[in-house]
């Protein structure tokens, strides 16, 4: 399942006694634990249905994390224990609310000023940050330690020791430019984010001129597709304005995030938040 699913577990009861019976089923997965209890008449077989909630209320992990989580079915009366292992893959989740209480990490801007440019971490542990714009996701992506305030929505003690798993970020062309409520630019939503393991960033270290961006760094934009991607380099993305001048880019300027490094991004990006 992934982390906005819940675990719904269907466990059949069978009492082959001749009495009726009592007992009291325990479902453990993780840290989370649910009890019911149940009466089965003798000779019968009782159907009972056990929820574990996996939506993130918040972007902190909760009970159940990535990766595989141990669950263990048990009776009140019975010695037997039923064991397996869920497997838990990584979504974005939804914002905090309200909105206009969380800061970016990186630059200290309320997230929620510019939404289709905002994004998303995920640390192995399971817990996540959010941030104003994907350029400071980037810097974020390249420096956590430099960025290692704990005053942060997301953010917590051994979150830097942990492996960063991936950026969610909206994918440049879900983005509309030119919204009819008049606002800078407008996005479906944190469920319509992707995986930028599997997507391509554009370096365009000018973005914050062709377009309406939270920091005068601008923001790579991302793409779910690489034909997307070369096509905002060529100057044929849909959604684009003509008069927009993409000749500072080229399709050198494509990388994947494990090349944001090597390209220097968050210099390129965020060099006023660089470690001096």
């Amino acid at each position: 399942m992934t982390v906005r699913d819940d675990a719904e577990f269907s466990l059949e009861i069978r009492h082959d006694g001749k009495e009726d019976h009592e007992t009291a089923i325990t479902v453990t997965l993780g840290a989370e634990e649910r009890t019911e209890r149940v009466s089965i008449t003798g000779g019968e077989t009782e159907r009972l249905f056990v929820t574990i909630p996996g939506t993130y209320d918040t972007v902190e992990t909760g009970g159940v994390s990535l990766g595989d989580n141990e669950w263990t079915v048990s009776s009140a009366t019975i010695e037997d224990e039923t064991h397996g292992t869920l497997t838990v893959q990584d979504a974005p989740v939804e914002w905090y609310q309200p909105d206009s209480e969380k800061a970016c990490p990186v630059c200290n801007m309320l997230t929620a000023m510019y939404e289709p440019w905002a994004a998303q971490a995920t640390h192995q542990d399971g817990t996540r940050i959010e941030f104003c714009s994907i350029g400071c996701a980037v810097e974020y992506w390249l420096q956590p330690t430099v960025h290692d305030s704990y005053m942060y929505d997301g953010k917590h003690r051994g979150t830097l020791e942990s492996e960063l798993v991936t950026i969610w970020a909206p994918d440049f062309t879900d983005v509309d430019l030119e919204p009819v409520d008049g606002s800078s630019a407008d996005h479906p939503g944190w469920d319509e984010f992707i995986d930028m393991r599997e997507g391509y960033f554009v370096l365009d270290g000018r973005t914050f001129q062709k377009f309406t961006t939270p920091m005068p760094g601008g923001s790579p934009p991302c793409f779910a597709e690489y034909a997307d991607a070369l096509a905002y380099v060529e100057g044929d993305l849909a959604g684009v304005p003509d008069d927009v001048d993409m000749g500072n880019v080229s399709e050198d300027d494509i990388v994947l995030l494990k090349e944001l490094a090597d390209s220097e991004a968050g210099k390129l990006f965020r060099s006023d938040y660089q470690q001096r």
